[in-house]
């Protein structure tokens, strides 16, 4: 970490080398981690999403915020990856939040039954103290 920054995974989809549709950022809020995703989330990009979302859990984080408003689409790999992680958060006593999803992953969450075994909710989550960092490359360097 750096100047209070979690470490990245994955740059803007312009300057990325893989041309991802998916943008994963992380940035620290007064609860711990956010991690703020943009674009699309789909089967090739869940490998990318689930390695940002267990840095995280490895970071011993027991409320890990995940910002979805800028979040065009999310298929059932995507959904399922935060599920996975909220699921292993709540099984250590912590929780997962998903934030300001649109309203048709919204309606999608409540029902698959996602909205169960985490916290949704609509509007702004806490502002990040610093902005949010793009991931590196290699987020496993800390």
């Amino acid at each position: 970490m750096h100047d209070g920054l979690m470490p990245s995974h994955q740059s803007d989809p312009a300057c990325s080398p893989t041309g991802s549709l998916l943008d994963i950022r992380v940035a620290l809020t007064e609860t711990g981690p956010m991690v703020v995703l943009s674009g699309e989330a789909d089967m090739t990009t869940s490998t990318q999403l689930e390695d940002a979302l267990n840095a995280q859990l490895t970071a011993a984080t027991r409320i890990l915020l995940v910002e979805v408003s800028g979040l065009r689409f999310a298929d059932s790999a995507a959904i399922g990856a935060v599920a996975k992680a909220a699921r292993a958060l709540k099984a250590r006593g912590g929780r997962l939040e998903l934030l300001s999803p649109q309203p048709g992953l919204a309606r999608t969450l409540t029902l698959l039954g996602v909205d169960q075994i985490m916290t949704v909710r609509g509007g702004t989550g806490p502002r990040p103290r610093q902005p949010c960092s793009p991931l590196s490359p290699d987020h496993r360097q800390q």
